[in-house]
């Protein structure tokens, strides 16, 4: 889209890495969330948890915490979804000690 002169939106972006996510291609989605930053645009919290989520149905928590970790430096404002998504994905990680 970039590449045609395009400028997508928040919403634009949201979708296809909800897309991404859904299909099982949170690498596509993280790489997609990473060229929004350096184009730029400020990811927000739904966009982040599409993401975490992805990674924590993948049982891919230590990305899921890198991640948490990156949305905080960001400046993006955590909520009760953001955490009990990766406290969950912790603890059917069997990652229970750390979810604590």
């Amino acid at each position: 889209m970039l590449k045609l002169g395009l400028q997508p939106t928040l919403i634009t972006f949201s979708t296809l890495i909800n897309g991404l996510c859904i299909q099982g291609k949170v690498a596509q989605a993280m790489r997609l969330l990473e060229d929004m930053v350096e184009e730029g645009y400020q990811p927000n919290l739904i966009i982040y948890g599409t993401v975490l989520n992805g990674l924590c149905k993948l049982g891919d928590t230590t990305r899921a915490i890198s991640l948490l970790r990156i949305m905080g430096e960001r400046g993006c404002a955590l909520d009760i979804i953001t955490y009990s998504t990766l406290i969950d994905g912790l603890c059917k990680d069997n990652h229970a000690v750390e979810a604590l």
